[in-house]
């Protein structure tokens, strides 16, 4: 019998929103104002809790993904990642490639994006504070804070979100060569319409494909 691999995907917001740009396109720019954010970068007492809880709720023979998102996370600066690291001793990989491999072999992976459900990710926002995901920031998805509740009882709260993620996708989509991989990607991200005049096509569809196409020519995967 294989091992307990379930795996979680819990995004920590670093800084929160804060960023030292202003791209037109950000969706997170609205955060810090949006979430009354006041602290500046995430404390000693907030990490330790993300690392500890995170390692806690995935299952002991999983491969444990720490995500550090912004906002701009190196704006937390070199010391906190090195607190990170010290708490987190493991390999490192570009979760993208390895989770479109994993799909390729039938193998699941973390990163809810591709996955053909969502509700087994979240976001830890700078003061501990926990969303369903980290595109749905917003107070109306607030599950609480992982100072106050344990992570695991917060995820479990969360399963319902995106339980129905394939649902209302187009029918160009089921034939597409890449479903599996792809999955229709985010939810929030299927603005446009399909060839059959339905929305629900994901509006980074075309990098989609030629990523994927890619991947699927040269990774020696049949």
């Amino acid at each position: 019998m294989g091992g307990d691999t379930r795996t979680f995907a819990v995004m920590a917001k670093v800084v929160g929103g804060r960023c030292n740009l202003e791209c037109a396109y950000c969706y997170y720019v609205e955060k810090p104002k949006l979430l009354g954010q006041t602290s500046a970068v995430m404390s000693d007492e907030v990490l330790e809790a993300y690392v500890r809880r995170n390692l806690e709720i995935n299952g002991r023979d999983a491969t444990v993904e720490f995500a550090w998102h912004g906002g701009e996370p190196t704006l937390a600066g070199l010391g906190f990642f090195r607190k990170a690291m010290a708490l987190d001793f493991g390999r490192k990989f570009v979760q993208l490639f390895e989770v479109t491999i994993g799909n390729m072999r039938g193998i699941r992976g973390g990163l809810c994006v591709h996955d053909a459900l969502c509700g087994h990710a979240a976001s830890v926002e700078v003061a501990g504070d926990v969303y369903s995901c980290e595109r749905y920031a917003y107070p109306d998805y607030r599950l609480g804070n992982i100072l106050e509740t344990p992570l695991a009882e917060l995820m479990e709260g969360n399963r319902a979100f995106g339980m129905h993620k394939t649902y209302g996708l187009p029918k160009e989509c089921f034939e597409c060569p890449h479903i599996r991989l792809c999955f229709g990607g985010c939810p929030k991200d299927r603005i446009l319409l399909s060839k059959d005049g339905r929305r629900g096509r994901n509006y980074l569809c075309d990098g989609y494909r030629r990523f994927f196409s890619h991947v699927a020519a040269n990774s020696g995967i049949s």
